[in-house]
């Protein structure tokens, strides 16, 4: 479903909510953080995610999506230590306006997740064995790969762009809305 989508133009929000225009500031969380979040919105820009801010509407109607910055338990390895930190990451808060929040107008099946067991873990990694000789010195082992960018790397489609819009300002002050062209982290219909 998603190489379909993402074929045809990029990942559809799939969320059924009423065409109005909906305004919102952003959460004390990012104010809290406003120096990362500005760092993290202008290398998105510069990536092409995010359009720079217009004075005037740019699409009617439209959603302004409050962001936050919310706190992530990290580990790193230092000096063979583990230690663990806190990150912060920047969101979007689809679930503004409770049961009227683009979120809530995503159906139930458009938000399912299946995660693998550890009995798929296992057999993909059996499998992966299997592919070399038994007296070969390859070792086959598993490993996280850190892929919290992910979903900047997965556009949106156009037509729900009006979704993916934020009040932002460029480096002049002035203040406008921005539109977010890839896939934000906060919304419902992400995760599938």
């Amino acid at each position: 479903d998603i190489i379909e989508q993402v074929g045809k133009g990029g990942v559809e929000a799939r969320a059924d909510c009423e065409l109005a225009t909906v305004l919102a500031f952003h959460h004390d969380s990012l104010v809290n953080e406003l120096q990362m979040a500005e760092q993290t919105v202008e290398a998105h820009i510069k990536e092409g995610w995010v359009q720079r801010p217009r004075r005037f509407l740019p699409i009617v109607p439209w959603r302004l999506q409050p962001r936050g910055v919310v706190m992530q338990s990290r580990g790193r390895v230092v000096d063979g230590v583990v230690e663990e930190y806190e990150k912060p990451r920047i969101t979007s808060d689809g679930s503004f306006g409770g049961i009227d929040s683009a979120n809530a107008a995503v159906a139930d099946a458009e938000r399912a997740l299946r995660l693998p067991s550890g009995q798929t873990l296992g057999r993909g990694w059996a499998i992966a064995a299997s592919a070399f000789p038994k007296n070969q010195t390859v070792k086959v082992q598993g490993y996280v790969v850190d892929a919290e960018s992910a979903y900047s790397f997965c556009p949106i489609q156009r037509r729900d762009w009006w979704l993916q819009c934020f009040l932002w300002w460029d480096a002049d002050g002035v203040t406008g809305t921005a539109i977010d062209e890839r896939m934000q982290f906060g919304g419902s219909f992400g995760p599938n």
